[in-house]
């Protein structure tokens, strides 16, 4: 959004004696505004600025409008505050350790053991309500991201998990939002091919379980063969 602001400022003094090409920049302006206008409607915008590592708060000092930035913390810290900031300690860290498959099954050290338990401590005794505050006034860091190595496989990691066993859930939430309503359009046009006039009957956690499981495997997220093999396993 603040790339496509900073693009129509661009055109504008680009083509500014052209005048029927003003007008079109400024008709997609206006339709811009529209839009950026609906980021007031929730934090998740801005917290999605403020968990990425490389920009955090500074980012919103140096490209926000001033007016901007208190109201963008303010709606992003809300977020925190509603559904992140009560979780259970160690309910995220369990969470995320199961579903990124990086908790060993080996047996541990004993000096493995002990390097758990002091960093379980530190983590129990940061106070959970600073952890939204702590991550976005810390300067921002240089982080080298690409497609083998995104800001979701940052959180991911175990240290992100320890240090910020909430805040790892809300970013991993929020940053994985798509950036746009495409795909969501598309799933719901497969859900529609899918429920022909002879299969009215199949029930929404159905449809939902079938388009979850097309999607990943569009995705290649998952093995066709294995999920067979599985399937037809003895009990």
């Amino acid at each position: 959004m603040d790339f496509l602001v900073n693009h129509f400022d661009k055109q504008m003094v680009l083509h500014r004696t052209n005048k029927p090409f003003i007008e079109c920049i400024m008709v997609g302006w206006y339709t811009l505004d529209r839009y950026y206008n609906k980021i007031d409607e929730t934090g998740a915008y801005a917290a999605a600025i403020l968990l990425h590592p490389n920009k955090r708060k500074a980012y919103l000092q140096a490209v926000w409008k001033r007016s901007w930035i208190k109201p963008g913390l303010r709606r992003a810290e809300d977020l925190w505050v509603r559904q992140y900031e009560r979780l259970e300690a160690g309910q995220g860290s369990t969470t995320l350790c199961h579903l990124s498959n990086d908790c060993e099954s080996t047996e541990l050290t004993s000096y493995e053991i002990w390097q758990r338990q002091q960093s379980a401590k530190i983590a129990e005794s940061n106070n959970s309500s600073s952890e939204f505050k702590r991550f976005v006034d810390a300067p921002a860091e240089a982080i080298r991201f690409h497609d083998s190595f995104t800001v979701l496989d940052w959180w991911q990691e175990p240290s992100q998990k320890r240090t910020y066993p909430r805040l790892s859930l809300m970013a991993l939430d929020v940053l994985s939002a798509p950036a746009m309503s495409a795909e969501a359009e598309r799933v719901f046009s497969r859900a529609r091919r899918q429920i022909t006039f002879d299969r009215e009957c199949l029930k929404s956690d159905i449809i939902g379980q079938k388009e979850c499981l097309k999607s990943w495997h569009i995705q290649q997220l998952v093995d066709e063969t294995v999920i067979v093999q599985e399937s037809y396993e003895p009990s």
